[in-house]
């Protein structure tokens, strides 16, 4: 049966096993492609989270340098907050306008930094 369909079974063996080794070698660039695309995912994750934190969480503030010192640098602090404005076109419709920039000062003095 071998002779008929001329099968070398030592050239067979050496076929399944560079087969068997593509096969590996598949595998592993399969697992580091899907590695790195779920740590994308997760870092993209972990920036939208972030970004949704900071939009709830984080005031935006404004320092001016009183003075310096060794041990740090005193500042009035201001929390900055922005109110939505509307303006009127010529054509005297009702559109947002820029938002009007509010300073409140944080704390009744100066702070360390």
């Amino acid at each position: 049966m071998q002779e008929k369909y001329d099968f070398d079974p030592v050239v067979a063996m050496q076929a399944y096993r560079e087969n068997q080794e593509k096969e590996r070698e598949l595998g592993k660039k399969r697992n580091l492609e899907a590695a790195r695309l779920k740590a994308e995912a997760e870092r993209k994750s972990a920036a939208a989270e972030l970004q949704i934190r900071a939009e709830k969480e984080w005031i935006p503030v404004e320092a001016r340098i009183v003075s310096v010192r060794e041990n740090g640098a005193y500042a009035i602090v201001e929390k900055i907050r922005f109110e939505p404005t509307t303006v009127i076109s010529k054509l005297g419709f009702e559109n947002p306008g820029p938002p009007k920039r509010i300073s409140e000062p944080i704390g009744s003095g100066l702070l360390c930094l």
